[in-house]
């Protein structure tokens, strides 16, 4: 799997990368809970160094020194490529995942499909 996923970082999050030097890794950590009435809440962010043991992470490559991790639960609907920009402002700004709103939809909600690869 590890071979067939390109993570993608714009221009903007190589200097983000080269400003904020870190042997951290990066993880893209895929969250599902349900609320009170029983509906899914779905999250998929970016964030730096596991929170949880690692068993449930693959790495997928490197960037600049650091790994790069994916959580195997969403392992099998990410696209190929996986794009990375930088987000956010002030203290909230940082590396965020850039996937289009039909490639949200598709990881986070689409229950029909294993995989949104070609």
């Amino acid at each position: 799997m590890s071979n067939s996923l390109a993570v993608v970082f714009d221009d903007k999050a190589r200097r983000w990368l080269n400003e904020h030097p870190s042997q951290d890794a990066l993880v893209i950590a895929y969250e599902d809970s349900r609320c009170c009435g029983g509906g899914h809440i779905r999250e998929l962010w970016l964030r730096r160094r596991p929170l949880r043991d690692e068993s449930s992470l693959v790495g997928i490559g490197d960037v600049t020194g650091r790994r790069i991790l994916l959580d195997r639960r969403i392992s099998h609907r990410m696209p190929q490529k996986i794009p990375v920009t930088v987000g956010g402002i002030g203290p909230l700004r940082g590396l965020h995942l850039d996937f289009s709103a039909e490639e949200w939809a598709r990881l986070l909600y689409d229950n029909a499909a294993p995989s949104s690869r070609p």
